[in-house]
């Protein structure tokens, strides 16, 4: 689990320098390289300066590109992490996400939990949450099989209050 959080953090430490690097060609667009590795989005939480336990929830702001909070996992967390699993019925058409997310939640799941849908069978360990403050973009979930390939998943709710709950610092 650590190793695979660890090659998590470092392709999200890789999320966030190459589109900015692209950005100066790009002026009104996040571009990314066609084959991108997102095994590495965990490795920039593992980078974090006050790294917490691993059953911690979180925070990592894409504009500042770290990890800016970290919120202890609770029983009422793990409850609407279920019920994020629970409403997924497809994978998302997305082959990769709109790095123009406000922040990136990791929220560790324990126990492991099954999710299927349709061929697809994940053995769900952390889910990471592409949160985006403009209401008009669904959240995002990301997560990994047993071989760190990446799957993305719509959820249709307002996740605001769970934002919320886990008052983040400005």
């Amino acid at each position: 689990m650590k190793r695979s959080f660890t090659a998590l953090l470092v392709l999200l430490s890789m999320v966030m320098i190459v589109p900015f690097g692209l950005q100066a060609a790009a002026a009104h667009e996040h571009e990314l390289p066609e084959e991108y590795d997102w095994i590495s989005i965990p490795a920039q939480f593992m980078m974090s300066e006050a790294q917490p336990a691993n059953n911690s929830i979180q925070v990592f702001d894409v504009a500042k590109g770290k990890v800016v909070h970290s919120i202890a996992n609770s029983p009422q967390f793990q409850q609407t992490a279920e019920q994020w699993l629970s409403q997924i019925t497809s994978l998302a058409p997305e082959i990769q996400p709109d790095m123009k997310a406000t922040y990136i939640v990791r929220v560790p799941v324990a126990p492991v939990k099954t999710l299927t849908v349709g061929q697809v069978a994940l053995k769900v360990k952390e889910i990471f949450l592409f949160y985006y403050s403009d209401t008009s973009k669904e959240p995002l979930l990301l997560m990994f099989d047993e071989n760190k390939k990446p799957y993305f998943f719509h959820i249709h709710e307002d996740i605001t209050p769970f934002i919320q709950s886990l008052n983040i610092p400005n």
